[in-house]
């Protein structure tokens, strides 16, 4: 479970940034 949960933090940090500009473009953001 352990390398599981590493694997998908990675993937998770890997796709932040794409996350962040779908919210940004699809989704009203207010800052």
């Amino acid at each position: 479970m352990y390398n599981l949960q590493e694997d998908m933090y990675e993937q998770l940090k890997e796709k932040k940034g794409e996350v962040t500009v779908f919210l940004k473009n699809g989704v009203p953001v207010r800052g």
